[in-house]
């Protein structure tokens, strides 16, 4: 019953993220990963020509629903189980989405305490072409793990609204 309203609402916002991402995660819950990935692609193809987008909104996106519990380990246990079958069904040409969900599966890995797995995904997002400031995230949490705590505040700060430049 949900997905009609999900999608009804992406009809009337067609530039929100936000509600593309529930319609992301609302697909998977209900079995369908293909629909769920094309979707998900659908949101990435959008960060090309806003690439800020993937940027400001993660903290909404990521944390919309989970209040004080935002990305807990059943979340991104899921995350890891999504982004692995993404990874595992896209060809090797798909290389930009290859380093998104890379970088993605990587961070998730870090925050479960994964070092060795996140290490593998984040030297993969760094051989492959940067999108939306992959390579510069990769390259942090290479040197600083991605904790839980250390994500949020990251997702915090790209949420602020930037300063004007001054006229």
């Amino acid at each position: 019953e949900a997905l009609p309203l999900i999608q009804s609402l992406r009809q009337l916002y067609p530039s929100s993220p936000y509600f593309h991402f529930i319609e992301v995660t609302t697909l998977y819950r209900l079995g369908r990963f293909d629909e769920s990935q094309q979707a998900a692609r659908a949101l990435l193809a959008s960060a090309k020509d806003d690439p800020a987008l993937l940027g400001r909104k993660q903290l909404s996106l990521f944390c919309g629903f989970a209040g004080s519990d935002c990305l807990g380990s059943a979340d991104v246990s899921a995350a890891i189980e999504w982004l692995s079958q993404a990874i595992d069904r896209t060809p090797l040409s798909d290389k930009e989405w290859l380093a998104v969900a890379h970088l993605y599966r990587g961070v998730s890995h870090d925050m479960l305490g994964h070092r060795s797995l996140a290490i593998d995904d984040f030297e993969r997002v760094l051989s492959r072409p940067d999108l939306a400031d992959a390579h510069a995230r990769a390259r942090h949490c290479l040197l600083n793990p991605c904790t839980r705590a250390e994500v949020v505040k990251m997702l915090k700060g790209m949420s602020l609204p930037t300063a004007a430049a001054p006229g």
